[in-house]
């Protein structure tokens, strides 16, 4: 073997133990990184797949996958304003609200850590707020560790969305926020023309329904065909890694009244 070969080989394996050495340095920062001051507050495995609340320095966040193997999780609060809204998407959500100038009555769809809630309190407190959750651990845990009160104006329905879907309850409603998520993403009976259809059939007629998807998902591209199926009118809102829908029977107001809406820091 000639020696020119010998030093490219000794080259090669120099960098192969270079790389080495960097990813184990980086898995070791990320390993750092998301245990940095984690306190798990609750563990709890239910009927829909397990459930943590933990906090992180001044954090208090809800997640269904287990906080030291992921960043991901359904929503945080933050511990010494619990009033605040931290993330870009619940920002355009309720940014999104303020189309509908006072709704009277809001139906939620996925309680997580109640960030909706709190916010429909704050800014509109006279509204008639129904909540589905399909998890009961959910709405402890939010009642528990996220300071959510159910208040005089406020029912909470534990029970599968696609069966309060099709339910004969009559009430009907001037804003509709599908905000359900599980481990994997939006269930796939939520993603069904059979569920957008009853949904939408619960919306007043100048109404209109917010839906929170992964940005660039096949999920998000089948839920806006499917809305768009039963309401004309469409609105889209990019937030970080979400994209919110504002779906309408009726012509929705210009992109720039939403965004004239969205909270600020």
């Amino acid at each position: 073997m000639s020696r020119k070969v010998l030093e490219k080989i000794y080259d090669l394996s120099k960098k192969f133990l270079l790389c080495t050495v960097l990813l184990a340095i980086a898995y070791i920062s990320f390993e750092v990184y998301i245990s940095q001051r984690q306190v798990v507050l609750l563990e709890e495995d239910t009927k829909y797949g397990k459930i943590w609340v933990y906090d992180q320095n001044d954090r208090r966040c809800l997640s269904f996958l287990e906080p030291k193997t992921t960043t991901k999780f359904q929503s945080c609060m933050n511990i010494k304003n619990p009033d605040q809204i931290i993330f870009e998407a619940y920002k355009v959500m309720i940014g999104a609200l303020h189309l509908k100038n006072k709704p009277g009555s809001i139906l939620l769809i996925g309680l997580g850590g109640a960030t909706i809630p709190k916010a429909i309190y704050n800014f509109f407190p006279d509204a008639k707020l129904d909540i589905v959750e399909i998890n009961p651990a959910v709405a402890n845990a939010a009642s528990k560790f996220f300071d959510f009160k159910i208040n005089s104006n406020t029912k909470l329905y534990i029970e599968d969305a696609t069966k309060f879907a099709a339910s004969n309850i009559t009430s009907s409603y001037d804003v509709i926020i599908l905000d359900a998520y599980n481990s994997e993403g939006i269930p796939e009976d939520i993603v069904a023309d059979k569920f957008v259809k009853n949904i939408t059939q619960k919306l007043l007629p100048d109404g209109i329904i917010i839906v929170n998807t992964s940005a660039h998902s096949d999920v998000q591209y089948k839920l806006q065909k499917l809305f768009k199926t039963h309401l004309q009118y469409e609105l889209v809102e990019n937030a970080h890694l979400n994209n919110i829908y504002i779906f309408s029977a009726h012509e929705i107001p210009n992109p720039q009244r939403l965004r004239e809406n969205i909270l600020k820091d």
